[in-house]
């Protein structure tokens, strides 16, 4: 595979009840979607690239989630976390991962978690990054 992960049995460890998901995360990085949302889109937020943010909504979506705050089941899923943050380093340039991992290590000593998946506002705010007026106000026109 593409990821620096492998799957396996263990009979201690962090297990995911979402072990098909990074197979997906996996597979956005082998079809091209990665390297063209990196490419295309360039809503860039602090703390979350779009490339971690398009992904982790497409997961959410793999998962049943129905509304952005679902995505804290898969935040609090910590064989998924680890797997997740795994990846993410993955999709990134070595100079870029190499930051990555130092401020998750400060954050750590601190004795703060380090998030696998944007927050539910983080999702929110990007997501309105795509909200058009205009687009609405046709839409209702149309619907008249």
């Amino acid at each position: 595979g593409k990821l620096a992960f492998t799957y396996g049995a263990e009979e201690r460890g962090e297990a995911t009840a979402f072990a098909g998901l990074p197979l997906y995360w996996e597979l956005g990085v082998v079809s091209g979607l990665v390297a063209a949302v990196q490419r295309l889109v360039r809503l860039r937020q602090a703390g979350w690239d779009d490339v971690a943010t398009v992904l982790a909504l497409g997961l959410l979506n793999l998962a049943g989630g129905t509304h952005v705050e679902d995505i804290e089941r898969l935040e609090q899923d910590a064989g998924l976390r680890r797997l997740m943050l795994q990846a993410r380093l993955s999709c990134l340039p070595r100079r870029e991962r190499r930051r990555l991992e130092r401020e998750w290590r400060k954050a750590e000593k601190r004795g703060e978690r380090v998030r696998a998946f944007p927050s539910p506002s983080s999702v929110l705010r990007y997501l309105e990054r795509f909200h058009d007026p205009r687009t609405e106000e046709l839409r209702k026109a149309s619907l008249e």
